[in-house]
Protein backbone atom coordinates (compact mmCIF):
# COMPACT_ATOMS: atom_id res chain seq x y z
CA UNK A 1 0.00 0.00 0.00
CA UNK A 2 2.98 2.48 1.04
CA UNK A 3 4.70 1.94 -2.16
CA UNK A 4 1.89 2.46 -4.07
CA UNK A 5 1.39 6.17 -2.21
CA UNK A 6 5.01 7.22 -3.26
CA UNK A 7 3.85 8.40 -6.65
CA UNK A 8 1.10 10.11 -5.23
CA UNK A 9 3.21 11.84 -1.97
CA UNK A 10 6.15 12.87 -4.72
CA UNK A 11 3.42 14.17 -6.82
CA UNK A 12 1.62 16.67 -4.29
CA UNK A 13 5.40 17.70 -3.38
CA UNK A 14 4.77 15.51 -0.11
CA UNK A 15 7.96 14.80 0.76
CA UNK A 16 8.15 13.93 4.58
CA UNK A 17 5.74 11.39 3.66
CA UNK A 18 7.23 9.84 0.67
CA UNK A 19 10.46 9.32 3.08
CA UNK A 20 8.20 7.75 6.06
CA UNK A 21 6.94 5.25 3.21
CA UNK A 22 10.01 4.65 1.68
CA UNK A 23 11.45 3.89 5.03
CA UNK A 24 8.70 1.90 6.57
CA UNK A 25 8.25 -0.68 3.24
CA UNK A 26 11.75 -2.18 2.79
CA UNK A 27 9.80 -3.69 -0.64
CA UNK A 28 10.10 -0.04 -2.04
CA UNK A 29 13.80 0.43 -2.13
CA UNK A 30 13.32 -1.69 -5.37
CA UNK A 31 9.96 -1.72 -6.30
CA UNK A 32 9.15 -0.08 -10.30
CA UNK A 33 7.39 2.77 -9.45
CA UNK A 34 6.54 4.79 -13.16
CA UNK A 35 5.90 3.29 -16.46
CA UNK A 36 9.36 4.68 -17.39
CA UNK A 37 11.10 2.04 -14.50
CA UNK A 38 11.80 4.69 -12.11
CA UNK A 39 12.17 3.64 -8.59
CA UNK A 40 11.60 6.38 -5.35
CA UNK A 41 15.68 7.26 -6.17
CA UNK A 42 14.73 8.07 -9.55
CA UNK A 43 11.79 10.41 -9.11
CA UNK A 44 12.85 12.00 -6.09
CA UNK A 45 16.71 12.71 -8.09
CA UNK A 46 15.35 13.52 -11.15
CA UNK A 47 13.09 16.38 -8.92
CA UNK A 48 16.14 17.91 -7.85
CA UNK A 49 15.24 16.66 -4.30
CA UNK A 50 18.80 16.80 -2.65
CA UNK A 51 18.35 16.47 1.49
CA UNK A 52 15.52 13.83 0.13
CA UNK A 53 18.00 11.93 -1.71
CA UNK A 54 20.44 11.75 1.12
CA UNK A 55 18.18 10.69 3.35
CA UNK A 56 16.67 7.54 1.10
CA UNK A 57 20.28 6.92 0.95
CA UNK A 58 21.17 6.58 4.40
CA UNK A 59 17.31 4.50 4.21
CA UNK A 60 19.02 1.55 2.50
CA UNK A 61 21.68 0.70 4.77
CA UNK A 62 24.11 -1.83 3.45
CA UNK A 63 21.69 -2.76 0.42
CA UNK A 64 22.00 1.24 -1.10
CA UNK A 65 24.89 -0.67 -3.70
CA UNK A 66 22.06 -2.66 -5.10
CA UNK A 67 19.87 -0.11 -5.69
CA UNK A 68 22.07 2.64 -6.53
CA UNK A 69 23.07 0.26 -9.38
CA UNK A 70 18.84 0.03 -10.66
CA UNK A 71 18.44 1.85 -14.38
CA UNK A 72 14.94 2.75 -15.43
CA UNK A 73 13.54 1.48 -18.86
CA UNK A 74 15.93 4.97 -20.79
CA UNK A 75 19.22 2.77 -18.97
CA UNK A 76 19.78 5.64 -16.42
CA UNK A 77 20.58 5.45 -12.95
CA UNK A 78 19.72 7.63 -10.16
CA UNK A 79 23.12 9.17 -10.66
CA UNK A 80 22.83 9.70 -14.41
CA UNK A 81 19.93 11.94 -13.32
CA UNK A 82 21.95 13.90 -10.46
CA UNK A 83 24.65 14.46 -12.97
CA UNK A 84 22.27 15.79 -15.76
CA UNK A 85 20.96 18.55 -13.16
CA UNK A 86 24.35 19.32 -12.15
CA UNK A 87 23.65 18.52 -8.63
CA UNK A 88 27.06 17.60 -6.95
CA UNK A 89 26.02 17.38 -3.71
CA UNK A 90 23.40 14.99 -4.71
CA UNK A 91 26.16 13.59 -7.15
CA UNK A 92 28.20 12.85 -3.97
CA UNK A 93 26.57 11.44 -1.81
CA UNK A 94 25.43 8.31 -4.07
CA UNK A 95 28.78 7.71 -5.32
CA UNK A 96 30.23 7.68 -1.96
CA UNK A 97 28.19 5.23 -1.14
CA UNK A 98 29.95 2.84 -4.39
CA UNK A 99 33.28 3.48 -6.14
CA UNK A 100 31.75 1.09 -8.64
CA UNK A 101 29.10 3.73 -9.61
CA UNK A 102 31.55 5.84 -11.29
CA UNK A 103 32.52 3.42 -13.74
CA UNK A 104 29.33 1.98 -14.49
CA UNK A 105 28.72 1.58 -17.97
CA UNK A 106 25.38 3.24 -19.88
CA UNK A 107 23.90 0.54 -21.74
CA UNK A 108 27.28 -0.17 -23.51
CA UNK A 109 27.01 3.25 -25.02
CA UNK A 110 29.07 5.65 -22.61
CA UNK A 111 30.41 5.28 -18.72
CA UNK A 112 30.11 7.92 -16.23
CA UNK A 113 33.32 10.02 -14.77
CA UNK A 114 32.78 11.73 -11.47
CA UNK A 115 34.52 13.18 -9.21
CA UNK A 116 33.97 16.46 -6.80
CA UNK A 117 34.41 18.94 -9.54
CA UNK A 118 31.96 21.42 -10.70
CA UNK A 119 29.08 19.48 -12.16
CA UNK A 120 26.56 22.58 -13.26
CA UNK A 121 27.96 23.20 -16.99
CA UNK A 122 27.76 19.39 -17.77
CA UNK A 123 25.45 17.85 -20.30
CA UNK A 124 23.20 15.52 -20.57
CA UNK A 125 24.12 13.10 -23.56
CA UNK A 126 21.99 11.40 -25.85
CA UNK A 127 22.30 8.77 -28.64
CA UNK A 128 19.39 7.48 -31.18
CA UNK A 129 19.48 4.48 -29.53
CA UNK A 130 19.80 5.73 -25.76
CA UNK A 131 20.57 8.02 -23.51
CA UNK A 132 23.95 8.26 -21.50
CA UNK A 133 25.59 10.77 -19.11
CA UNK A 134 29.14 12.88 -19.56
CA UNK A 135 30.65 14.22 -16.17
CA UNK A 136 33.89 15.43 -16.79
CA UNK A 137 36.03 15.34 -13.56
CA UNK A 138 39.26 17.42 -11.98
CA UNK A 139 41.69 15.06 -10.93
CA UNK A 140 44.20 15.84 -8.12
CA UNK A 141 46.22 18.04 -10.27
CA UNK A 142 43.15 20.01 -11.77
CA UNK A 143 43.44 18.20 -14.86
CA UNK A 144 40.03 17.74 -16.69
CA UNK A 145 39.50 13.88 -16.90
CA UNK A 146 37.55 14.07 -19.89
CA UNK A 147 40.41 13.28 -22.47
CA UNK A 148 41.79 10.72 -20.13
CA UNK A 149 42.05 7.29 -20.67
CA UNK A 150 41.47 3.96 -18.48
CA UNK A 151 44.08 3.41 -16.37
CA UNK A 152 45.10 0.21 -14.56
CA UNK A 153 42.43 0.31 -12.67
CA UNK A 154 39.18 1.02 -14.52
CA UNK A 155 38.70 3.80 -12.75
CA UNK A 156 38.38 6.73 -15.10
CA UNK A 157 37.19 6.71 -18.81
CA UNK A 158 37.01 9.07 -21.67
CA UNK A 159 34.44 10.80 -22.01
CA UNK A 160 32.76 13.77 -25.08
CA UNK A 161 31.96 16.47 -22.90
CA UNK A 162 29.10 17.71 -25.71
CA UNK A 163 27.19 15.86 -27.55
CA UNK A 164 27.93 15.09 -31.27
CA UNK A 165 27.79 18.03 -33.67
CA UNK A 166 26.75 18.48 -37.22
CA UNK A 167 29.98 18.81 -39.46
CA UNK A 168 30.45 21.51 -41.30
CA UNK A 169 28.43 19.55 -44.60
CA UNK A 170 25.81 18.63 -42.42
CA UNK A 171 25.47 22.14 -41.27
CA UNK A 172 25.56 23.47 -44.19
CA UNK A 173 23.39 20.61 -45.72
CA UNK A 174 20.87 21.43 -43.48
CA UNK A 175 20.69 24.66 -43.96
CA UNK A 176 20.20 24.41 -47.57
CA UNK A 177 17.54 22.05 -47.15
CA UNK A 178 15.77 24.47 -45.18
CA UNK A 179 16.09 27.14 -47.28
CA UNK A 180 14.71 25.14 -49.82
CA UNK A 181 11.90 24.09 -48.27
CA UNK A 182 11.62 27.97 -47.05
CA UNK A 183 11.63 28.89 -50.65
CA UNK A 184 9.30 26.25 -51.40
CA UNK A 185 6.28 27.18 -49.29
CA UNK A 186 7.09 30.63 -50.14
CA UNK A 187 6.71 29.93 -53.74
CA UNK A 188 3.47 28.05 -53.48
CA UNK A 189 1.02 28.54 -56.07
CA UNK A 190 2.90 31.51 -56.64
CA UNK A 191 1.60 33.30 -53.27
CA UNK A 192 3.29 33.82 -50.40
CA UNK A 193 1.09 31.10 -47.70
CA UNK A 194 2.99 32.02 -44.15
CA UNK A 195 4.91 35.64 -43.75
CA UNK A 196 6.85 33.25 -40.61
CA UNK A 197 8.26 31.32 -44.03
CA UNK A 198 9.63 34.97 -45.99
CA UNK A 199 11.12 35.63 -42.77
CA UNK A 200 12.72 32.88 -42.33
CA UNK A 201 14.02 32.55 -45.77
CA UNK A 202 15.72 36.26 -44.73
CA UNK A 203 17.06 34.94 -41.37
CA UNK A 204 18.78 31.93 -43.01
CA UNK A 205 20.41 34.37 -45.52
CA UNK A 206 21.76 36.37 -42.77
CA UNK A 207 22.96 33.78 -41.09
CA UNK A 208 24.61 32.13 -44.08
CA UNK A 209 26.43 35.62 -44.67
CA UNK A 210 27.45 36.09 -41.32
CA UNK A 211 28.91 32.08 -40.47
CA UNK A 212 31.19 33.14 -44.07
CA UNK A 213 32.75 36.38 -42.35
CA UNK A 214 32.98 34.47 -38.77
CA UNK A 215 33.17 30.76 -39.16
CA UNK A 216 30.61 30.45 -36.70
CA UNK A 217 28.58 27.24 -37.03
CA UNK A 218 24.56 28.25 -36.72
CA UNK A 219 21.54 25.51 -36.70
CA UNK A 220 18.95 26.66 -39.18
CA UNK A 221 16.28 23.77 -37.65
CA UNK A 222 16.68 25.67 -34.64
CA UNK A 223 15.46 29.12 -36.46
CA UNK A 224 13.10 27.24 -38.23
CA UNK A 225 11.77 25.56 -34.88
CA UNK A 226 11.67 29.19 -33.53
CA UNK A 227 10.07 30.85 -36.14
CA UNK A 228 7.33 27.69 -36.82
CA UNK A 229 8.03 26.77 -40.04
CA UNK A 230 6.79 23.38 -39.65
CA UNK A 231 8.11 21.90 -43.58
CA UNK A 232 11.84 23.21 -43.13
CA UNK A 233 11.55 21.62 -39.40
CA UNK A 234 10.23 18.38 -41.22
CA UNK A 235 12.49 18.10 -44.03
CA UNK A 236 15.94 18.45 -42.04
CA UNK A 237 14.76 15.76 -39.51
CA UNK A 238 14.17 13.38 -42.10
CA UNK A 239 16.93 13.86 -43.97
CA UNK A 240 19.54 14.67 -41.35
CA UNK A 241 17.47 12.81 -37.66
CA UNK A 242 20.69 14.32 -35.39
CA UNK A 243 19.68 17.82 -36.19
CA UNK A 244 17.15 17.05 -33.39
CA UNK A 245 19.87 17.29 -30.80
CA UNK A 246 20.97 20.50 -31.64
CA UNK A 247 21.38 23.31 -28.92
CA UNK A 248 21.30 26.75 -28.72
CA UNK A 249 23.40 29.09 -26.78
CA UNK A 250 21.34 28.81 -23.96
CA UNK A 251 21.02 25.09 -24.65
CA UNK A 252 17.70 25.17 -25.96
CA UNK A 253 16.74 22.32 -28.07
CA UNK A 254 14.38 22.23 -30.70
CA UNK A 255 11.48 21.67 -27.68
CA UNK A 256 12.16 24.17 -25.61
CA UNK A 257 12.47 26.65 -28.32
CA UNK A 258 8.97 25.54 -29.78
CA UNK A 259 7.26 25.79 -26.50
CA UNK A 260 9.01 29.09 -25.32
CA UNK A 261 8.15 31.04 -28.80
CA UNK A 262 4.45 28.75 -28.77
CA UNK A 263 5.12 27.15 -31.71
CA UNK A 264 1.96 24.68 -31.24
CA UNK A 265 2.46 22.83 -34.90
CA UNK A 266 6.39 22.43 -34.17
CA UNK A 267 5.70 21.17 -30.92
CA UNK A 268 3.04 18.60 -32.46
CA UNK A 269 5.31 17.72 -35.18
CA UNK A 270 7.99 16.39 -32.17
CA UNK A 271 4.75 14.68 -30.16
CA UNK A 272 3.97 12.84 -33.58
CA UNK A 273 7.43 11.84 -34.19
CA UNK A 274 7.69 10.45 -30.68
CA UNK A 275 4.63 8.58 -30.99
CA UNK A 276 5.72 6.64 -34.18
CA UNK A 277 9.45 6.14 -32.61
CA UNK A 278 11.16 8.83 -34.52
CA UNK A 279 12.08 10.58 -32.04
CA UNK A 280 14.08 10.73 -28.90
CA UNK A 281 11.88 10.77 -25.75
CA UNK A 282 14.72 12.45 -23.99
CA UNK A 283 14.74 15.66 -26.14
CA UNK A 284 11.29 16.28 -23.84
CA UNK A 285 13.17 15.65 -20.72
CA UNK A 286 16.27 18.52 -21.47
CA UNK A 287 16.54 21.66 -19.04
CA UNK A 288 18.09 24.64 -20.59
CA UNK A 289 21.50 26.42 -19.46
CA UNK A 290 18.87 28.34 -16.40
CA UNK A 291 17.89 24.62 -15.20
CA UNK A 292 14.40 25.24 -17.32
CA UNK A 293 12.05 22.48 -18.40
CA UNK A 294 9.60 22.97 -21.29
CA UNK A 295 6.80 23.30 -18.56
CA UNK A 296 8.91 25.86 -17.15
CA UNK A 297 9.17 27.28 -20.48
CA UNK A 298 5.27 26.73 -21.33
CA UNK A 299 4.64 28.65 -17.56
CA UNK A 300 6.50 31.66 -18.88
CA UNK A 301 4.34 34.55 -20.49
CA UNK A 302 6.46 36.76 -22.95
CA UNK A 303 6.21 40.37 -23.69
CA UNK A 304 3.25 39.69 -26.55
CA UNK A 305 0.52 37.91 -26.49
CA UNK A 306 1.25 35.52 -29.55
CA UNK A 307 -2.34 33.58 -29.50
CA UNK A 308 -5.04 33.97 -32.24
CA UNK A 309 -7.55 35.31 -29.91
CA UNK A 310 -9.00 38.69 -28.87
CA UNK A 311 -9.42 39.84 -25.23
CA UNK A 312 -6.88 39.38 -22.50
CA UNK A 313 -9.67 36.98 -20.56
CA UNK A 314 -9.62 34.43 -24.25
CA UNK A 315 -5.89 35.15 -24.03
CA UNK A 316 -5.35 33.83 -20.64
CA UNK A 317 -7.82 30.99 -21.27
CA UNK A 318 -5.19 29.15 -23.86
CA UNK A 319 -2.03 30.25 -22.15
CA UNK A 320 -3.70 27.71 -19.46
CA UNK A 321 -4.64 25.59 -22.12
CA UNK A 322 -1.24 25.58 -23.63
CA UNK A 323 0.33 25.04 -19.93
CA UNK A 324 -1.67 22.19 -19.79
CA UNK A 325 -1.14 20.74 -23.24
CA UNK A 326 2.68 21.00 -22.45
CA UNK A 327 2.16 19.30 -18.80
CA UNK A 328 0.37 16.16 -20.24
CA UNK A 329 3.06 16.01 -22.50
CA UNK A 330 5.89 15.57 -19.96
CA UNK A 331 7.38 13.38 -17.15
CA UNK A 332 5.84 13.16 -14.13
CA UNK A 333 8.75 14.20 -12.03
CA UNK A 334 8.41 17.68 -13.88
CA UNK A 335 5.65 18.70 -12.59
CA UNK A 336 6.81 19.97 -9.53
CA UNK A 337 10.35 20.33 -10.49
CA UNK A 338 12.91 23.08 -10.13
CA UNK A 339 14.80 25.37 -11.77
CA UNK A 340 18.11 26.97 -10.84
CA UNK A 341 16.51 29.91 -9.09
CA UNK A 342 14.41 27.35 -7.29
CA UNK A 343 10.87 28.23 -9.14
CA UNK A 344 8.43 25.83 -9.97
CA UNK A 345 6.55 25.75 -13.11
CA UNK A 346 3.48 26.83 -11.30
CA UNK A 347 5.30 29.54 -9.53
CA UNK A 348 6.54 31.17 -12.88
CA UNK A 349 3.01 30.80 -14.23
CA UNK A 350 1.44 32.51 -11.55
CA UNK A 351 3.68 35.81 -11.17
CA UNK A 352 4.26 35.75 -15.15
CA UNK A 353 0.68 36.30 -15.86
CA UNK A 354 -0.19 38.71 -13.09
CA UNK A 355 -0.88 41.58 -15.12
CA UNK A 356 -2.40 39.37 -18.28
CA UNK A 357 -5.16 37.98 -15.51
CA UNK A 358 -5.55 41.74 -14.50
CA UNK A 359 -6.14 42.57 -18.16
CA UNK A 360 -8.69 39.84 -18.00
CA UNK A 361 -10.59 40.99 -15.02
CA UNK A 362 -11.22 44.26 -16.96
CA UNK A 363 -11.98 43.13 -20.16
CA UNK A 364 -14.50 41.01 -18.91
CA UNK A 365 -15.96 43.52 -16.94
CA UNK A 366 -16.35 45.70 -19.66
CA UNK A 367 -17.89 43.31 -22.06
CA UNK A 368 -20.28 41.97 -19.18
CA UNK A 369 -21.36 45.49 -18.35
CA UNK A 370 -22.25 46.69 -21.86
CA UNK A 371 -24.09 42.99 -22.16
CA UNK A 372 -26.05 43.72 -18.83
CA UNK A 373 -27.36 46.55 -20.18
CA UNK A 374 -28.93 45.63 -23.36
CA UNK A 375 -30.21 42.21 -21.25
CA UNK A 376 -31.69 44.59 -18.72
CA UNK A 377 -33.60 46.49 -21.58
CA UNK A 378 -34.25 43.17 -23.37
CA UNK A 379 -36.03 41.91 -19.77
CA UNK A 380 -38.11 45.49 -19.31
CA UNK A 381 -39.40 45.24 -22.35
CA UNK A 382 -40.41 41.35 -22.82
CA UNK A 383 -41.79 41.95 -19.13
CA UNK A 384 -44.38 44.78 -20.53
CA UNK A 385 -45.23 43.08 -23.84
CA UNK A 386 -46.02 39.42 -22.09
CA UNK A 387 -49.09 41.15 -19.76
CA UNK A 388 -50.14 42.73 -23.28
CA UNK A 389 -52.68 41.78 -25.40
CA UNK A 390 -52.34 42.86 -28.87
CA UNK A 391 -56.12 44.01 -30.37
CA UNK A 392 -57.82 44.04 -26.42
CA UNK A 393 -60.09 41.39 -24.83
CA UNK A 394 -63.68 40.30 -25.87
CA UNK A 395 -66.07 42.13 -23.31
CA UNK A 396 -68.37 39.42 -22.66
CA UNK A 397 -65.92 35.89 -22.84
CA UNK A 398 -63.21 38.06 -21.63
CA UNK A 399 -60.77 36.11 -24.43
CA UNK A 400 -58.16 37.82 -26.65
CA UNK A 401 -60.00 38.84 -29.79
CA UNK A 402 -57.09 37.94 -32.30
CA UNK A 403 -56.70 34.66 -30.25
CA UNK A 404 -57.27 32.92 -33.70
CA UNK A 405 -54.67 34.14 -35.34
CA UNK A 406 -51.24 32.51 -35.75
CA UNK A 407 -49.50 36.15 -35.56
CA UNK A 408 -51.07 36.38 -32.11
CA UNK A 409 -49.82 32.89 -31.37
CA UNK A 410 -46.61 33.84 -32.22
CA UNK A 411 -46.41 36.95 -30.07
CA UNK A 412 -47.77 35.07 -26.93
CA UNK A 413 -44.93 32.77 -27.30
CA UNK A 414 -41.80 34.94 -28.64
CA UNK A 415 -42.80 37.54 -26.04
CA UNK A 416 -42.51 34.56 -23.56
CA UNK A 417 -38.85 33.45 -24.60
CA UNK A 418 -37.69 36.85 -24.60
CA UNK A 419 -38.37 37.00 -21.17
CA UNK A 420 -36.79 33.89 -19.72
CA UNK A 421 -33.71 34.29 -22.50
CA UNK A 422 -33.13 38.02 -21.07
CA UNK A 423 -33.41 36.92 -17.64
CA UNK A 424 -30.67 34.38 -18.30
CA UNK A 425 -28.61 36.53 -19.93
CA UNK A 426 -28.92 39.08 -16.56
CA UNK A 427 -27.91 35.81 -14.29
CA UNK A 428 -25.00 35.18 -16.39
CA UNK A 429 -23.06 38.56 -16.64
CA UNK A 430 -23.97 39.16 -13.00
CA UNK A 431 -22.16 36.27 -11.68
CA UNK A 432 -19.31 37.45 -14.19
CA UNK A 433 -19.53 40.68 -12.43
CA UNK A 434 -19.34 39.22 -8.87
CA UNK A 435 -16.84 36.60 -9.75
CA UNK A 436 -13.35 36.43 -8.24
CA UNK A 437 -11.29 36.20 -11.16
CA UNK A 438 -9.12 33.84 -10.06
CA UNK A 439 -6.57 31.61 -12.49
CA UNK A 440 -8.50 28.41 -13.09
CA UNK A 441 -12.19 30.36 -13.29
CA UNK A 442 -10.17 32.16 -16.41
CA UNK A 443 -9.44 28.66 -17.78
CA UNK A 444 -13.44 27.79 -18.35
CA UNK A 445 -15.65 28.94 -16.13
CA UNK A 446 -16.10 32.72 -17.39
CA UNK A 447 -15.07 32.24 -20.83
CA UNK A 448 -18.41 29.49 -20.78
CA UNK A 449 -20.86 31.74 -18.53
CA UNK A 450 -19.93 34.80 -21.21
CA UNK A 451 -20.83 32.80 -23.89
CA UNK A 452 -23.96 31.53 -22.21
CA UNK A 453 -24.62 34.62 -21.93
CA UNK A 454 -24.17 36.20 -25.28
CA UNK A 455 -26.54 33.27 -26.50
CA UNK A 456 -29.22 33.81 -23.96
CA UNK A 457 -28.83 37.93 -25.09
CA UNK A 458 -28.77 37.28 -28.98
CA UNK A 459 -31.89 34.72 -28.29
CA UNK A 460 -33.94 37.51 -26.26
CA UNK A 461 -32.99 40.09 -28.90
CA UNK A 462 -34.14 37.85 -32.04
CA UNK A 463 -37.42 36.51 -29.72
CA UNK A 464 -38.34 40.60 -29.07
CA UNK A 465 -38.31 41.13 -32.46
CA UNK A 466 -40.17 38.88 -33.52
CA UNK A 467 -42.59 39.26 -30.22
CA UNK A 468 -42.86 42.81 -31.84
CA UNK A 469 -43.80 42.39 -35.54
CA UNK A 470 -45.87 40.09 -34.87
CA UNK A 471 -47.70 41.62 -32.70
CA UNK A 472 -48.04 45.00 -34.79
CA UNK A 473 -48.62 42.85 -38.14
CA UNK A 474 -51.86 41.11 -36.45
CA UNK A 475 -53.50 44.69 -35.38
CA UNK A 476 -52.41 46.34 -38.68
CA UNK A 477 -52.57 43.35 -41.19
CA UNK A 478 -55.54 45.46 -42.93
CA UNK A 479 -53.27 49.47 -43.10
CA UNK A 480 -50.20 50.49 -44.64
CA UNK A 481 -49.33 46.81 -45.66
CA UNK A 482 -46.68 48.17 -48.18
CA UNK A 483 -45.23 50.51 -45.85
CA UNK A 484 -45.07 48.25 -42.49
CA UNK A 485 -42.05 45.79 -43.25
CA UNK A 486 -39.97 49.14 -44.24
CA UNK A 487 -41.13 49.89 -41.06
CA UNK A 488 -39.54 46.63 -39.16
CA UNK A 489 -37.03 46.54 -40.84
CA UNK A 490 -35.69 50.49 -39.73
CA UNK A 491 -36.99 49.50 -35.97
CA UNK A 492 -35.10 46.29 -35.70
CA UNK A 493 -31.73 48.00 -36.93
CA UNK A 494 -30.37 48.85 -33.69
CA UNK A 495 -30.53 45.76 -32.65
CA UNK A 496 -29.32 44.43 -35.31
CA UNK A 497 -26.08 46.18 -35.19
CA UNK A 498 -25.68 45.12 -32.21
CA UNK A 499 -25.90 41.64 -32.40
CA UNK A 500 -23.50 41.89 -35.28
CA UNK A 501 -20.90 43.70 -33.57
CA UNK A 502 -20.57 40.96 -31.14
CA UNK A 503 -20.58 38.31 -33.79
CA UNK A 504 -17.02 38.33 -33.64
CA UNK A 505 -16.21 37.83 -29.95
CA UNK A 506 -19.57 35.17 -30.22
CA UNK A 507 -17.49 33.00 -32.84
CA UNK A 508 -14.03 33.96 -30.94
CA UNK A 509 -15.59 32.11 -27.61
CA UNK A 510 -16.42 29.20 -29.23
CA UNK A 511 -13.21 28.45 -31.13
CA UNK A 512 -11.57 29.95 -27.82
CA UNK A 513 -13.47 27.24 -25.60
CA UNK A 514 -13.43 24.22 -27.89
CA UNK A 515 -10.36 24.33 -28.91
CA UNK A 516 -8.14 21.76 -27.28
CA UNK A 517 -4.69 23.12 -28.68
CA UNK A 518 -4.21 27.04 -29.23
CA UNK A 519 -3.48 28.36 -32.79
CA UNK A 520 -0.90 30.82 -32.51
CA UNK A 521 -0.91 33.67 -34.64
CA UNK A 522 1.22 35.84 -36.73
CA UNK A 523 3.37 38.39 -34.88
Amino acid sequence: MEVNCLSKFAMRGQWDNFVQAYENNPMSREAKLTRSGDTALHIAAAAGQTNIVSELVEIMGENASNVLKIQNDRGDTALHLAAALGNEAMCHCMASKDRELISAADEGLANCSWSSGNLEDKEHHREKRGTYMGLSSNDDHGKSSRDSRPDKDGDTFSVPETPPVLENDQIFQSRNICLESAVAVHNKDGNARDETATAAVQELKFMKKKDQQSGRKATPILIAAKMGVTEMVEKILDTIPVAIHDLDSEKKNLVLLAVENRQTGIYKLLLDRKMLGESDLNIFEHVDIKGNSALHLAAKFGEYGPWRIPGAALQMQWEIKWYKFVKESMPRYFFLGYNNKGKTPKEIFTKTHKELVKDGQEWLSRTSESCLVVAALIASVALTTSATVPGGLNEQSGKPILENEPAFKIFAISSFVALCFSMTALSFFFSILTSTYREKDLAMALPRKLLLGLTSLFTSIAAIMISFCSGHFSVLRDEMRSAVYPLYAATCFPMIFFVLAHVPLYLDLIWAIFKKVPQRGKV
